[in-house]
């Protein structure tokens, strides 16, 4: 799949109501909150001959984990006793996060378009000559 990717894309999403559940050593932390954000690159995904659509290049995304103050207290009582701080759990769960996203690399979002360069485009059978993605100024969008 070849891409141009030039806008920059990030979601915050909220959980809550979390638990962490371990083996070794065993131990249950629930009703954790807080947010992760994924911030990727927006652009154009070929799919193949003349075929184009918008796509996330979610192998290119960043990852950010944050626990609310109460999940981290949580986490601090819950932890308490093993060689894992509430810090490193944060950045094990980033990373186990991250390398989930990455693995999802090139995502085509939504419709695919027919554009053929150098050609006029057509309404029947739809056509483009070309295809930009462009990020509306003011949108609050990067």
């Amino acid at each position: 799949m070849c891409c141009c990717f030039s806008i920059t894309y990030a979601r915050l999403n909220k959980f809550s109501n979390s638990s962490i559940i371990g083996t070794t050593p065993a131990l249950t932390i629930s009703a954790l909150d807080g947010t992760f954000t994924v911030k990727t690159p927006l652009g154009l995904v070929a799919l193949g001959q003349n075929l184009m659509a918008p796509g996330a290049n979610l192998g290119a995304a960043t990852v950010n984990v944050a626990f609310s103050q109460a999940a981290q207290s949580k986490l601090s009582a819950g932890l308490g006793g093993t060689a894992i701080s509430p810090a490193q759990f944060t950045s094990l769960a980033q990373s186990a996060l991250s390398t989930l996203v990455l693995q999802q690399g090139i995502v085509p979002l939504g419709k695919s378009f027919k554009v053929v360069t150098g050609s006029n485009g057509a309404l029947s059978p739809l056509q483009y000559e070309r295809l930009e993605l462009h990020c509306i100024v003011g949108s609050g969008t990067s």
